[in-house]
């Protein structure tokens, strides 16, 4: 039985409860069997960085202080023309970050963030404060985010490390959990 003090923030393949546009890519519910009436995607434009160096968590990118230049289009891998970036070659590390914001209603709700699948290694943090960590490329996997977030000015950074057995001619990166 669902909780009513739950609700959900969704990455990959959710949809909000009051816009679904076209412009939102992959904006049906992840879960149709689990379905809650008040959600909202994460999906569509995120800020996004390679991180070839290796340097993101020793400079903090999570605080949100640091900007990334390119635009990415999630659920989609940077590898894929969808994405926005198209780009093939091999990067160890990327970094994702976006901003959010907790509709009134919900301030005294239990909010869960979910992500649909990470290829491969992800940590996630949400207001500089560490709320996730995930290994394995195609699972999903959910944070309780209620302590760390607040109504406004929320922003959830996301690394993920792409290990060597990944070294492959094949998208990696963020990507949606298919229900059929």
């Amino acid at each position: 039985m669902r909780s009513p003090a739950l609700v959900l923030l969704a990455l990959l393949g959710a949809a909000s409860a009051t816009a679904q546009t076209p412009s939102v890519p992959r904006s049906e519910p992840p879960r149709p069997d689990r379905f809650r009436a008040d959600w909202q995607t994460l999906n569509g434009p995120w800020s996004f960085a390679f991180d070839d160096e290796d340097r993101g968590l020793a400079e903090r990118w999570y605080a949100g202080d640091k900007p990334f230049a390119r635009t990415i289009v999630v659920p989609y891998a940077f590898q894929t023309k969808l994405s926005g970036i198209a780009e093939t070659g091999f990067h160890d590390v990327v970094w994702y970050r976006r901003a959010f914001t907790v509709p009134q209603a919900w301030q005294s709700r239990r909010l869960l963030l979910h992500f649909g699948a990470v290829d491969y290694r992800a940590t996630v943090w949400v207001n500089g404060e560490e709320v996730a960590r995930h290994e394995g490329g195609h699972t999903p996997f959910s944070a309780d985010i209620s302590r760390v977030a607040g109504q406004r000015g929320n922003v959830v950074v996301e690394s993920i490390v792409i290990g060597p057995v990944y070294r492959a001619d094949f998208a990696v990166g963020v990507h949606p959990s298919v229900v059929k």
